[in-house]
């Protein structure tokens, strides 16, 4: 897992590999607030994007979830928003959609929460739990842009 802020990136982007900063440079070269809602092929199936506007809840309304193939980089444009992050325990997987390299896991052990603000990402690699859109303080509406990039 890395949080960072999409200002530093001109310092901390070397230390980054090929697709991670192709993902990034995408953010710094696009006007974001334009995008519509939905998907956005960047290079085919190995890196796009999913602009979503999602109405947070309470953490505990928001399930875990874990990635076989892809790599999120999470990066949030307007809104609060927590995101959990658990190392992988050998929690129990509940549900698992191969179709949306999507596996949704039930309890976890130590948790560490993650706020964003605009501006800031987090990039969670295959196999890390995360509980994205969950509120900071009360629910609202966030605009954000999950970035999904294929390291195999």
């Amino acid at each position: 897992m890395i949080l960072g802020h999409l200002d530093r990136w001109p310092l901390e982007g070397e230390a980054y590999g090929t697709s991670i900063r192709q993902a990034m440079d995408f953010l710094k070269n696009t006007d974001l607030a334009a995008l519509p809602v939905g998907k956005i092929s960047i290079d085919g199936e190995r890196l796009f994007a999913m602009v979503q506007e999602v109405q947070t809840e309470r953490e505990q309304e928001r399930r875990w979830e874990s990635h076989q193939r892809y790599t999120d980089i999470q990066f949030l444009i307007a809104g609060d928003e927590m995101i959990g992050f658990a190392e992988s325990d050998g929690s129990t997987i509940e549900e698992q959609h191969d179709d949306r390299d999507l596996l949704f896991h039930g309890k976890t052990g130590a948790v560490t929460n993650l706020i964003l603000k605009p501006g800031m990402y987090a990039v969670f690699f295959p196999g890390e739990l995360h509980r994205p859109c969950c509120a900071v303080s009360a629910a609202g509406v966030i605009r954000k842009i999950v970035l999904k990039i294929d390291l195999n």
